[in-house]
């Protein structure tokens, strides 16, 4: 599976899925927020160019998207990659970069103001990791300050941070697929499946760094969680996606990290005031907030269901607790990002 979907839905499900608040900020503000990716994998890249929300006024905390841009990735040595807005404010394109050659983000405005971020180059190498999933116990504390016990599946982490003897410094995604049947009855006899397709880790950012981690090593550490429920009935694949990306870039997605992982998706323009490479051509006094971020990307796939988790999930279409069928059970095409396609890797 190539990342382009990845990049894409999470995006589109950042605009989609969260409703805009009225969000009173304190202090005059116009800032713009640029932020964009640029891999060395054949996907839809993508840069985002949004206004922040105004200050002293109630605006959506995404802020305006800025339409009729004239938007491109330039390498250094001269080559354009130009993009084409496909949604306001959405920037798009299917290209790879090179790894080893530098590339630079450049936005135009409307009114012919110039941003640009600095070169960065694509690194060179990439280090080793497996990821394992398992059930683990949880103990959460609910809104009347009672501890309750709970379950999880998540993915544990085991990573050399190093490569060619130098440290990486590497972001990790999920995306997730999984074996959906239908089924309205006894008389079904011949229910159909559906793949669906999801982006769980929305909202959570896993990032190491070997020059941070003693040995420059990852042993076993959870990385992400989610819910044991229907979608471990059958087989689920977890699709890892490992960035390699240069120093400057895991600082600022630390500083992103560090707002709690709030709900954004990777290449989007965070909340607060986080300063990435992106600047004003002709003013360099502007604030300007996001980062244009190049990565070497390595994907692999962790397959896991009820069996090898050792949980016990029931089907959705075949869950003695709910009372109705859900509509997915006659037709599971109405689940988000869902396909009758079974793709080869599936068992």
């Amino acid at each position: 599976m190539k990342r382009l979907q990845m990049v894409l839905f999470l995006i589109f499900i950042s605009i989609g899925c969260v409703d805009e608040i009225d969000f009173p900020v304190q202090e005059s503000s116009d800032l713009m927020n640029i932020a964009g990716q640029f891999t060395d994998s054949l996907e839809t890249q993508e840069i985002v160019v949004l206004k922040a929300a105004s200050v002293r006024k109630y605006g959506p905390i995404y802020g305006q998207p800025v339409v009729g841009a004239t938007v491109y990735v330039e390498s250094e040595s001269g080559e354009i990659f130009p993009f084409t807005e496909e949604i306001e404010g959405f920037y798009r394109t299917i290209a790879k970069g090179e790894r080893g050659k530098s590339y630079r983000a450049v936005v135009i405005t409307p009114d012919g103001t110039v941003y640009h971020s600095t070169y960065e180059q694509i690194p060179t190498i990439e280090s080793d990791f497996e990821v394992t999933p398992q059930k683990y116990a949880t103990r959460e504390l609910t809104s009347d300050n009672a501890i309750t016990d709970g379950l999880k599946v998540g993915l544990f982490l085991s990573a050399n941070l190093e490569a060619g003897g130098q440290k990486t410094n590497n972001l990790y995604r999920v995306v997730g697929e999984y074996d959906f049947w239908e089924w309205e009855g006894a008389m079904d006899l011949n229910p159909r499946h559906c793949f669906p397709k999801e982006y769980p880790d929305y909202g959570q950012v896993a990032l190491f760094s070997g020059i941070d981690e003693p040995g420059a090593k990852i042993n076993h550490e959870l990385f992400f969680s989610t819910k044991p429920d229907h979608r471990f009935s059958f087989n689920y694949c977890f699709h890892v996606i490992q960035h390699t990306i240069n120093r400057e870039s895991y600082l600022y997605w630390d500083k992103v990290a560090k707002l709690a992982n709030q709900d954004i998706g990777l290449f989007d323009p965070p909340l607060g005031k986080v300063r990435g490479n992106i600047s004003n051509a002709e003013d360099n006094r502007e604030e300007v907030l996001g980062n244009f971020t190049v990565s070497a990307v390595k994907e692999k796939r962790f397959f896991a269901n009820s069996l090898s988790l050792e949980i016990e999930v029931f089907p959705l279409c075949l869950d003695p607790t709910r009372t109705e069928l859900h509509e997915y059970c006659r037709d599971c095409l109405k689940i988000a990002n869902s396909t009758l396609v079974k793709p080869d890797y599936f068992p």
